[in-house]
């Protein structure tokens, strides 16, 4: 379901029932790691810019690997968190984890999470940061939601994609690029209310 390259030589790739794989010489062989993620699906894969490598997956999974995959440890949000489906790292070093269910989290360096709250009762399975350093998420149709302060609290955009969301590109003019059941479409965003910037 997600692949990341590490460096020319280094590659994870993650998928349905616990596949996880890594490469250590361009793809030509792959090695299969024990994680704590077996028989769940896994759905994304982040590299923080600390180079840790996270995977977000089904039943409240979250792994972290410090070393470029070759071993991993469970990170529990809490006991009766719902599947995983997105990570975006912010600027104070924390990670915002979103999944099924509108569920969403703050998590800091040292492992404790802070649900952020937010009114949306569809899966939120796509994130990304613009350029102008606001964060953006999408979920089933017509269910955007835009922060300026960082992830601490969210605002319901109104956008014209009718259908679910999977991933979210920015371009470099400012319009986001959302792949979906409707396939790409392309977007563009209000702009921010004037005043101070973006929280950094």
């Amino acid at each position: 379901l997600d692949v990341v390259a590490l460096s020319p030589q280094t590659g994870i790739a993650v998928g349905a029932f616990g596949t996880l794989r890594v490469t250590q010489d361009a793809g030509r062989s792959w090695a299969r790691p024990v994680s704590p993620g077996e028989e769940r699906h896994l759905n994304r894969l982040l590299v923080a810019p600390d180079g840790t490598v996270w995977v977000a997956g089904e039943e409240g999974l979250l792994m972290r690997s410090a070393d470029q995959g070759r071993s991993w440890e469970a990170v529990t949000l809490r006991d009766d968190a719902p599947s995983l489906y997105g990570l975006l790292p912010l600027s104070s070093g924390e990670l915002l984890v979103h999944g099924l269910r509108g569920r969403l989290w703050r998590l800091r360096p040292g492992g404790e999470a802070e649900q952020v709250a937010i009114e949306a009762p569809v899966t939120l399975a796509a994130s990304c940061r613009l350029g102008d350093g606001r964060l953006l998420l999408a979920g089933a149709a017509r269910w955007f939601f835009i922060s300026a302060d960082e992830g601490r609290s969210f605002t319901r955009l109104t956008l014209p994609v009718t259908t679910a969301v999977a991933e979210l590109l920015p371009l470099a003019d400012g319009r986001v690029l959302a792949l979906g059941e409707a396939g790409v479409s392309v977007i563009r965003l209000p702009a921010p209310p004037r005043g101070p910037g973006p929280v950094t």
